[in-house]
């Protein structure tokens, strides 16, 4: 089975940043903070030597098929486990949003963080796209640009970079999700899988037509965000170093 356009889309543009940040580099400390079944491996493990940490055990068993990455169990913030060395990039991919204590977690990160390293965050954005996505993941919140820059700078880093993105589907996301044609189309979608669980917005569109044009899209955003930072965006990613 093929990487799902929403992972593959945000990792393209993750992708040029890391290349950014790392300059050749490619004997890295990587810390991938949350790392669940290993999705993200694929692209981080490219820039230098990779851990990953998580705390479910099924997601733990499934990452380590992926026998060039070291995986701890673990937790943000509470129940991270002793560290032998500090990172160059950690990464927190689609994590913050479902922690409750996001200002802990932060600060317990930067412990973890070498004395140039860099954080780098993706985050879903605005609370007024919320819908049963969240729900489904269990999220506790989304965020915008000036309450996440607000949150690592009150706990102790200087931001580096921040940006909305997944700004092309902005628009097509805010209409399905406030006018109920997600629901709709879930519905349809389930019915005809004779499936009882509910869906997410991104899995109605996985695979196919639409899921190659949101992927060239993406390809179209990680070129401009050399240039420009979109004002709006389904999403957010953040890059801070320590003060």
């Amino acid at each position: 089975m093929g990487v799902h356009w929403w992972p593959k889309s945000r990792a393209i543009v993750l992708n040029y940043f890391l290349i950014r940040i790392c300059q050749g580099k490619r004997d890295n400390k990587i810390l991938e903070i949350g790392c669940g079944a290993g999705g993200n491996f694929f692209f981080l493990k490219q820039f230098g030597e990779l851990t990953g940490i998580e705390p479910d055990e099924r997601s733990i068993e499934a990452a380590r098929q992926y026998n060039d990455v070291k995986i701890i169990k673990g937790s943000l913030p509470y129940a991270i486990p002793s560290m032998d060395k500090q990172f160059d990039i950690i990464a927190l991919i689609e994590v913050l949003e479902h922690i409750e204590e996001d200002r802990e977690s932060v600060e317990k990160i930067k412990t973890l963080l070498s004395s140039n390293g860099h954080l780098i965050i993706t985050v879903p954005a605005f609370m007024f796209l919320w819908s049963e996505h969240d729900v489904y993941f269990q999220h506790k919140r989304r965020y915008t640009k000036k309450q996440l820059e607000q949150l690592l700078s009150d706990a102790g880093y200087n931001i580096v970079f921040s940006s909305y993105f997944n700004f092309f589907v902005f628009l097509p996301v805010l209409i399905l999700r406030k006018t109920g044609l997600f629901n709709l189309i879930k519905r349809i979608k389930m019915n005809l899988s004779g499936s009882t669980n509910s869906l997410s917005d991104t899995a109605i569109t996985e695979g196919g037509i639409i899921g190659a044009i949101f992927t060239f899209l993406a390809k179209i955003e990680a070129f401009l965000l050399r240039y420009i930072k979109f004002p709006f965006g389904v999403s957010l990613l953040l890059i801070a170093k320590k003060k």
